[in-house]
């Protein structure tokens, strides 16, 4: 399994994500299924965004200063995972680490309702379900991605390194062509591709990785 999806396990273990699923109103079961969904998504969108060299630097810069401790260090001062997924999937925009929502506008540059909507009819799923998902997990994906860094002593591009072959790992697990993802985000200028990815998602979904995600 790729390095990023095998830390981002990590930090879902030890019932976070029933913390999660009781945040969301969901079951684990659905809410195992659409983090399989918003992965690609997010992971995809990161890749993209720092595949030059000034959106590498920005994206370390970033995690240097917002996003070096993990979330569940936060979690243990604000009094466990709840309060910090109310932060996270609220309006508040401190700490910065848990901004979900500057998080994900930064990401998808202003396609979070076209991306909701997706997974929501991908998944059966309310959209505003949808999008508190995506806001929850952006803060995780940031952090976890910090904390790799910082353990792998990661340079700019030793994470658009990184986030390329998670996302080719992603579309070996789904059975997209190879550069699938990339092309589709890339399209997003006017949503173009967002069915796909939440189609990737679910096919994520039904291979197996959940059960080695979370089983």
């Amino acid at each position: 399994m790729s390095i990023l999806t095998d830390a981002l396990a990590a930090e879902l273990a030890g019932g976070k994500l029933d913390a999660l699923a009781g945040a969301l109103g969901l079951t684990p079961d659905q809410t195992q299924t659409a983090v399989a969904s918003a992965l690609p998504l997010l992971i995809s969108s990161m890749s993209r965004n720092a595949a030059d060299a000034d959106g590498a630097a920005s994206l370390a810069t970033a995690l240097e200063q917002d996003h070096s401790r993990p979330l569940s260090s936060i979690a243990q001062q604000l009094g466990g995972l709840g309060p910090l997924l109310e932060l996270a999937m609220g309006a508040s925009k401190e700490p910065r680490a848990l901004d979900g929502a500057g998080i994900l506008g930064h990401l998808l540059g202003g396609l979070q309702g076209e991306a909701s909507a997706s997974m929501a009819r991908q998944l059966g799923l309310d959209p505003a379900t949808a999008l508190k998902l995506l806001t929850g997990l952006a803060p995780l994906v940031m952090s976890t991605l910090g904390t790799l860094k910082q353990e792998r002593s990661l340079d700019p591009m030793g994470l658009a390194g990184l986030l390329q072959q998670e996302q080719a790992q992603l579309e070996e697990a789904s059975g997209a062509d190879p550069g699938l993802l990339a092309g589709l985000v890339d399209s997003g200028g006017d949503g173009v591709g967002l069915d796909d990815l939440a189609r990737i998602g679910g096919a994520l979904s039904r291979s197996g990785l959940l059960g080695k995600l979370f089983g």
